[in-house]
């Protein structure tokens, strides 16, 4: 995929995603509408707003892991650990932001969110992540599932891990980033270093 398919691409990815966050976001005011008339509320409009909340929450989400990373648009950590929280809600993945005041471009943004997402797929006994600018660390009570995609990834090699390991090694590319990984077989300790090449 050439630079011109990638940019496409991505900004496809942002509108799909800004599109469909609007009408989620109607249906779950809806709800809170329904909810304020009736003082019980039926399991049916709970499961409904629950479900809602979530598809949002995931929207956002992928709008930062699948956007575009152009652009003059900052984060703060706090803000991606936010969107982060409402991703991994109810799942057995805790995301942690230690410095919510730190600032993030949104190529970084991106990056993180890509690479967090390669985490969740090899982590199906869930985790922790502690996540910086330059750095993201996970802890499993067992091994990760896809740990040679993530050596892969490090030696710049193509990956196999499919879809995610081929958009986060893009982006790796694209921000002249080089990715090391230290991995422990016991208890399972990735650290990902986002060093400038």
């Amino acid at each position: 995929m050439n630079a011109g398919q990638t940019t496409l691409a991505e900004t496809l990815a942002a509108r799909i995603c800004h599109d469909l966050i609007g009408p989620l976001g109607a249906i779950g005011n809806g709800i809170e509408l329904l909810n304020m008339q009736d003082a019980t509320v039926s399991p049916e409009l709970e499961l409904i707003g629950t479900a809602t909340s979530t598809a949002i929450a995931r929207l956002q989400f992928f709008r930062i892991a699948y956007g575009s990373g152009q652009g003059d648009q900052m984060f703060t950590a706090g803000e991606l650990a936010s969107r982060s929280a409402a991703y991994f809600r109810g799942s057995r993945i805790a995301c942690q932001w230690p410095d919510p005041a730190e600032i993030l471009a949104r190529r970084r943004a991106k990056l993180l969110f890509l690479l967090i997402l390669c985490l969740e797929s090899g982590l199906p006994m869930g985790g922790s992540l502690i996540i910086s600018s330059g750095e993201i660390r996970a802890t499993s009570p067992v091994r990760l599932t896809n740990q040679d995609d993530w050596l892969s990834l490090a030696a710049a090699k193509a990956p196999q891990g499919g879809l995610l390991f081929t958009l986060a090694q893009s982006c790796l590319d694209q921000s002249r980033c080089h990715l090391q990984v230290a991995s422990h077989d016991l208890g399972v300790t990735l650290t990902l270093l986002l060093v400038r090449v």
